[in-house]
């Protein structure tokens, strides 16, 4: 269910109304820290536990933006407001947010204290997944940390040496101004760009339009299709309808773990980026202190699982409906907008974001007929699988 699970809350700021705001502060109180801090996992949401006024609250975990609380949390606890900045979100929608002060966080036992931090404006996935906000980059910027997927814990440590690690296979990394980790990331055998890490995507890899012609004659993917439509969800609302293109990538290499045949979406975004189904093939370390990265595989041949779909979904008026169609074939059948009235027998008309945000309706098969309402009222119904190159 794509324009879900694509929630990006990755922040660029445009304007400052008021003070500039550092989003590089806040520190542990306790310099030498070890937390092995557990998660759910809830469709490729990362949610962790923590304290906030003296309560245990949910937050997801977003490498790719900056602290954030939601305004309920705001109003309840009265933060100290710093500014007011213009954001920009991963549709480049924009927004004027409040940034605030948070004066202590509790991660286990261990506290960070005067932590900038984002008060969010009211949003559907936060309040469908009932979190109170996320834990960013900015945050973590002083610490190491691990993500092991296997066993669903985040390790969160003052010092590298704290890790089994071979110090010799560090790749380096790059901190933005909210210090969101950009990865170096290997396309087949010539192409090599920074990649930002956002675990608050669900994706694999997703390459930014703006890089597809510079890319394009090193010959190392192929456009399967272009499409016009929308299925992604910002903090400032849906993307409008924009173009992009599913390619398929033989390869990728991340500290040169190769991973194997990937079908993947380009993005609107100004940048590329790398997301949380990456950890599913391996264990991933960021140094933010020392900007270094390492990847240790779970196998050593590891092929893509391609959850692409011919079609994704989009929620218009609110109502289930086609964001984008990946076949020619399917293009001459339906349209964009096109209102989905049932799957696989299911009626769906009053299916409600929240409920596709909580099972998704593309999910448990491979192979789903669809009833579609086009435009122009005529209904017609459609079978769908996953892309094949």
């Amino acid at each position: 269910m794509k324009f879900v699970l694509a929630l990006i809350c990755t922040f660029f700021i445009l304007t400052s109304f008021g003070q500039n705001l550092d989003f590089n502060n806040g520190n542990f109180v306790n310099p030498d820290y070890f937390i092995e801090l557990p998660y759910q996992k809830f469709n490729n949401k990362i949610i962790v536990d923590v304290e906030l006024g003296g309560k245990k609250r949910k937050f997801l975990f977003d490498t790719g933006a900056p602290m954030g609380i939601s305004r309920a949390l705001f109003n309840d606890l009265n933060y100290t407001v710093l500014s007011k900045q213009k954001l920009s979100d991963i549709n480049q929608n924009t927004d004027s947010l409040l940034f605030v002060k948070i004066d202590s966080l509790k991660i286990e036992n261990n506290f960070i204290t005067e932590l900038p931090a984002v008060v969010l404006p009211n949003n559907l996935i936060m309040d469908c997944l009932e979190v109170d906000g996320f834990i960013g980059s900015n945050a973590l910027r002083n610490s190491v940390i691990q993500f092991d997927a296997k066993n669903q814990i985040i390790i969160i440590t003052d010092n590298i040496s704290k890790l089994k690690l071979d110090i010799l296979l560090g790749n380096d990394i790059l901190l933005d101004q909210q210090s969101s980790p950009y990865l170096k990331f290997n396309i087949g055998e010539k192409i090599s760009e920074f990649a930002l890490f956002d675990s608050g995507s669900d994706e694999f890899y997703s390459m930014a339009n703006e890089k597809i012609e510079k890319f394009r004659k090193a010959k190392d993917f192929e456009i399967i299709y272009k499409s016009i439509g929308s299925n992604t969800l910002g903090f400032a609302g849906f993307a409008n309808n924009k173009e992009t293109s599913l390619m398929f990538i033989p390869f990728i290499k991340v500290n040169g773990v190769k991973i194997g045949n990937i079908i993947s979406e380009s993005n609107i975004d100004i940048n590329s980026r790398i997301g949380v189904k990456m950890l599913n093939y391996g264990k991933l370390t960021l140094d933010y202190k020392n900007k270094k990265c390492f990847f240790e595989p779970y196998s050593n041949s590891q092929e893509f699982e391609n959850n692409q779909f011919q079609i994704d979904l989009n929620f218009t008026e609110n109502h289930l409906c086609i964001g984008k169609i990946w076949t020619k074939e399917l293009s001459q059948q339906v349209e964009v907008g096109g209102k989905i009235i049932s799957i696989n027998d299911t009626n769906v008309e009053n299916m409600t974001i929240c409920e596709a945000i909580k099972n998704p309706p593309l999910n448990g098969s491979s192979i789903f007929k669809i009833v579609v309402k086009k435009n122009n009222g005529e209904f017609v119904t459609i079978e769908i699988e996953k892309i094949k190159r």
